[in-house]
């Protein structure tokens, strides 16, 4: 009879089978600690304690951090949707995308699928982004010049664009608090006309100004337009400006050297355009059609010590 009520009080207390799908990640070890029974991730192979006899809060816990997924389906992590806008606009920054980039339709959907939880902008907030961040880098370029220790170089040219309007760009060269030689385009901005040298040189002052860093010029590299000799005079005469020039602005300005050699080459193609006209026209003759490209080819494997693969 002891014996029986034995068997019968042992059999009470055996566990309930395991239907939880979290089993499938965890392998239960032979392991005790003050009573509590130690199971294995599959995938990390930490070691877990089992709260309870039946609990298994825990383990679900380290399986949608550990596994990536729940009873529910899949985890995503957690989203950020004030980054979401931002990240759009450096893509269109970057990329020179339009800001109709944010409202294509395949794009919405690849971030859906990313995560649910994103919420797709229109352009008009992708157009205040790009702002906003233009503003936030402006101003951290402002601080980054106001530390630098010693002189700023500059370059400036006009730019003309295929619909002949033409832009002023300015860009600031400096060796930074680490010794390193960095460039910053300061302005690329349009130029009505006129734009005579005076008129460039308080334009460009202004610019410097707004930087912070009129005290900081060492010189200035333009290229040889006649403008940019009243420009560079008309700086110099400014008092503001030249008492902080070294030797007084005598060695301010300084004329691109890759310009005046693309003028000299200029000059030079001069005496050879005729010919550089009949090989042009005779490589688009040959281009015109496979016929003559093929034919051309076939000349080609007749001259032995021709070894250019190029047709």
């Amino acid at each position: 009879m002891a014996e029986f009520e034995q068997t019968i009080s042992s059999g009470s207390k055996r566990s309930r089978s395991k239907t939880s799908k979290v089993w499938n990640d965890f392998e239960i070890l032979p392991l005790y600690e003050d009573g509590h029974r130690k199971v294995k991730c599959k995938k990390c192979t930490n070691i877990l304690t089992k709260n309870k006899e039946n609990e298994t809060s825990n383990l679900c816990y380290h399986a949608k951090k550990c596994h990536q997924e729940n009873d529910s389906g899949p985890y995503y992590p957690p989203l950020n949707q004030d980054m979401y806008p931002e990240k759009i606009a450096m893509a269109i920054i970057r990329y020179n995308y339009s800001f109709s980039f944010a409202e294509h339709e395949i794009n919405k959907e690849i971030h859906i699928f990313l995560n649910p939880d994103v919420k797709p902008i229109c352009r008009n907030k992708a157009k205040s982004d790009v702002l906003k961040i233009y503003k936030r880098e402006r101003e951290n370029l402002k601080h980054a010049l106001e530390l630098v220790p010693g002189k700023i170089c500059l370059t400036s040219y006009l730019w003309k664009s295929s619909t002949m309007d033409e832009y002023m760009i300015l860009t600031a060269h400096y060796i930074d608090t680490n010794w390193e030689l960095q460039m910053r385009v300061l302005c690329f901005s349009h130029t009505p006309p006129p734009r005579s040298g005076k008129i460039l040189a308080e334009r460009l002052f202004n610019i410097l100004k707004e930087w912070g860093i009129e005290k900081k010029v060492f010189i200035i590299t333009l290229d040889n337009a006649s403008y940019n000799d009243t420009l560079v005079n008309s700086l110099k005469k400014n008092p503001s400006f030249r008492s902080s020039l070294p030797c007084s602005g005598e060695f301010f300005g300084v004329c691109c050297g890759a310009h005046i050699l693309n003028l000299i080459v200029q000059e030079g193609l001069k005496i050879i355009e005729h010919a550089v006209h009949n090989i042009h026209e005779s490589v688009k003759y040959m281009r015109g059609n496979d016929m003559r490209k093929l034919r051309f080819a076939e000349c080609l494997q007749e001259l032995p010590n021709l070894t250019s693969k190029k047709v």
